[in-house]
Order: structure tokens, then C-alpha cells, then sequence
């Protein structure tokens, strides 16, 4: 069961160097084609929304970053280290995401990199559907309607 963690100042820089080296060759060029740099990212990355630390067996395995946006619960990330991957985990943490936010928003929302096939499989898995197509960065926006049910998330939230 992961365990959510909000990031610490000094764990920002580690969150995001693994967020660039899983990005692939794309993130760059995106960056370049919104008129950004990695250096103005970094900052977005500290100062837009909130970033969690996700942990298994005091592991660290990953992290996500999320932003409420009036009635989406935007999903800036969701990055975990090579070795921890289709193992389940990005699964739970889409579904304890959504058990989070129910109540809190209408949908939930992500952009993903048409190259990046085992993220948009995951997440077409997890009844996420394309909404639009950004085809000059080569963006999938993809949204979630927030379902109503009973049920709680299996993940667990710590502070500090």
C-alpha cells in the first residue's frame, strides 16, 4: 500500500531530476515550443500545486504533482523510478487520487506525450479518454470523470 508524503524543499530537486530523465527526448522541445526552459519548469514545479513523495516499505518509489483547478484536479506528473514500474502502484495512485478529490471535483485531468505509450495505456485503463489533442507539442489531454462511491483510498496520507 503506498504511503503519500508531501514533498520537503530538499527533495524537490531529486523529484525532478527523475521527472526529466523519465521524460524522454520530448520535454525539451515542448518546453522550447511553449517558450519556457528547463529552469523555468523547475520553478513551476516548485511553486504550481503540490508535490507528494510516494513511498512503499520506506522506499521511495516516486511522486506526483497535482493542482486543483477550479473543478479538475489537474495531474502535472506521475513519475515513478524505472525499477518500481508496472508493478501496480501507478494504478493505486490514480484510484486513491480519485477517492481524494470525490466530492472535491468533477474530473480529474493529465497530459501525456503520444510517445509515451505505457503511461497513456495506464491511464486508458484507468478510464481516462482523450478530450484533445495539442498535436504541436504532441500532447494527449486526457480527463476522468470523478465516479461517486463508497469506498475509501488504500493509500495513506502522512504530513510532515
Amino acid at each position: 500500500m503506498p504511503i503519500y508524503r508531501l514533498a520537503a524543499p530538499e527533495q524537490f530537486h531529486d523529484f525532478f531530476q527523475l521527472m526529466v530523465a523519465e521524460s524522454g527526448d520530448y520535454l525539451d522541445s515542448a518546453l522550447s515550443l511553449l517558450g519556457a526552459d528547463r529552469a523555468r519548469f523547475a520553478q513551476l514545479f516548485r511553486t504550481a500545486g503540490q508535490v507528494y513523495g510516494i513511498y512503499q516499505e520506506d522506499a521511495w518509489v516516486g511522486f506526483y504533482w497535482v493542482e486543483v483547478r477550479d473543478a479538475l484536479l489537474h495531474l502535472h506528473g506521475l513519475i515513478l523510478r524505472p525499477e518500481f514500474q508496472g508493478k501496480g502502484i501507478g494504478k493505486q495512485v490514480l484510484a486513491d487520487l480519485e477517492a481524494e478529490y470525490e466530492g472535491r471535483v468533477e474530473a480529474m485531468e493529465l497530459g501525456v506525450h503520444r510517445s509515451n505509450e505505457h503511461a497513456l495505456a495506464l491511464y486508458e485503463r484507468a478510464g481516462f479518454r482523450i478530450v484533445k489533442v495539442l498535436e504541436e507539442l504532441s500532447f494527449l489531454i486526457l480527463q476522468k470523470p470523478v465516479a461517486r462511491r463508497d469506498g475509501e483510498a488504500r493509500g495513506r496520507r502522512e504530513s510532515g
